[in-house]
């Protein structure tokens, strides 16, 4: 009945596709600071426990579409500093229970997708921040109402579109972080129905007057 398994800090470079097949209690599982490259879509297929999954410092370029498949019960999910390019719109579809989301550190170009994020509805820490972000789909947030801390900051963000709806729906947010993009000016009625909002960061611009 394994439960927790710790493989962070080896020289791993592949995990066999049926790996975790008979640890069907299995809760965490770390496989931080190895080698790996790639995952196969089955790696977790008979793990619908699990709640916490390790892969940061690796370097995975990109993810099956279907890897976090059936795992309701994920709360937190690490994927900062790797390589990642891109991720599939429906990637966690099934995670509904998301509480932290990290992907800072990798190679994201846009969130085009409202779809992305959708099923997290109790996502309460996303971190985005140094990436390669240009752009950012206005409703990417939109079922993420829980959402309090939030990280875009070191991206290449040059503008949010007028009227933008970005943050229409994030009544919860406490903390958010835009410096160090490529802003020249930010329209602060974007910020409007942020009724919570205690920290707002947007340092390291050459802002005009807005």
């Amino acid at each position: 009945e394994l439960r927790f398994l710790f493989l962070n800090e080896n020289l791993i470079e592949s995990i066999d596709s049926r790996c975790f097949s008979p640890c069907y209690y299995l809760k965490f599982v770390d496989f931080s600071s190895n080698n790996l490259k790639e995952l196969s879509e089955s790696l977790f297929e008979s793990n619908s426990q699990i709640e916490h999954i390790y892969l940061s410092f690796n370097q995975l370029t990109s993810l099956p579409a279907k890897l976090f498949r059936n795992l309701a019960k994920l709360k937190q999910l690490k994927l900062d500093s790797n390589q990642l390019d891109t991720i599939d719109s429906k990637a966690f579809s099934d995670c509904v229970n998301l509480e932290q989301v990290l992907l800072n550190s990798n190679r994201l170009r846009a969130i085009d997708s409202s779809d992305l994020f959708a099923a997290c509805t109790n996502l309460i820490e996303l971190r985005l921040d140094d990436n390669q972000i240009e752009r950012i789909d206005e409703r990417a947030f939109e079922s993420c109402r829980q959402l309090k801390r939030l990280w875009l900051n070191k991206n290449k963000i040059r503008e949010f579109p007028h009227r933008s709806k970005l943050f229409s729906y994030s009544t919860n947010l406490r903390h958010l972080y835009l410096n160090d993009n490529l802003f020249l000016e930010v329209d602060l009625k974007i910020f409007l129905n942020c009724k919570n909002l205690k920290s707002l960061n947007l340092d390291h611009h050459i802002l005009k007057k807005k």
